[in-house]
């Protein structure tokens, strides 16, 4: 994450990456199971404008998904704040 973007990286044998610009990002939505909130940790869903899944339906699915993240709801905050700092 910097100031203007999020930029992500996954994949071991066939590896992907890509750049989100903050002014894209629709919804970050935590996700947890019960297992993860015995240890505290969450998945964040970053959704975007214009994003379709063909497996799953037009805007159906997230752009991103980082699992097993610490400290995920201020992680979300600060997401936030830059998406509606770029939006002004």
């Amino acid at each position: 994450m910097d100031d203007e973007e999020i930029e992500w990286r996954r994949g071991v044998w066939f590896k992907n990456t890509g750049i989100i610009p903050y002014n894209r990002i629709t919804n970050v939505d935590i996700a947890q199971g019960p297992i993860a909130r015995m240890l505290n940790i969450g998945t964040l869903k970053i959704q975007t404008a214009g994003y379709s899944n063909p497996n799953q339906g037009w805007g159906t699915s997230s752009e991103i998904t980082i699992n097993g993240v610490g400290g995920f709801e201020e992680l979300r905050h600060v997401m936030m704040d830059r998406v509606k700092e770029k939006s002004l």
